[in-house]
């Protein structure tokens, strides 16, 4: 499971808290601020911001990565194209694994170097490149390849695959 800096702050700051509630001690709200936003780096979580990591936390099973997109949240898993043998990355409902879509394209004359996945980020897909870029699934390489009347986004994966299916 990735957690954002914020999202670490938070915990901490709940931590703190629980700690001080075990010994009998009254919490230092200045220091619970400076923990909440990393020192001033960014805002501190609000109400449903929370709510949303407990729910994140709550739901993980280990060694699997989630990403909220479009409102939901999906396990990133991985499969592979058939012919070539390509990874491809998909974002799955856990509850539903028959509700998913994929990342990924699979264009057979681009020859991806190890470790590379091309991203549609465009049409129904838009913004999954900064959700998984986010996520620290994948890292934009600046590069792009045409495909059609579009172009798609040559990424390197940060997550070791692992087939799920």
């Amino acid at each position: 499971m990735h957690l954002t800096r914020q999202e670490i702050a938070t915990v901490l700051v709940a931590l703190q808290r629980y700690q001080h509630q075990l010994d009998g001690s009254p919490p230092d709200p200045v220091q619970l601020k400076r923990i909440a936003t990393t020192g001033g780096r960014h805002e501190a979580m609000g109400a449903a911001e929370i709510n949303e990591l407990c729910e994140k936390i709550n739901v993980v099973s280990p060694g699997t990565v989630y990403v909220r997109f479009h409102g939901r949240n999906w396990a990133v898993r991985f499969n592979r194209y058939s012919g070539n043998g390509r990874v491809a990355l998909m974002l799955v409902d856990d509850d539903d694994p028959a509700d998913y879509f994929v990342a990924t394209v699979n264009v057979p004359e681009y020859h991806p170097a190890e470790g590379e996945v091309l991203i549609k980020d465009y049409s129904e897909n838009r913004g999954v490149l900064e959700v998984l870029t986010r996520a620290r699934v994948l890292e934009d390489t600046g590069r792009t390849y045409p495909t059609g009347m579009t172009v798609v986004h040559v990424c390197r994966l940060l997550v070791p695959v692992e087939e799920d299916y």
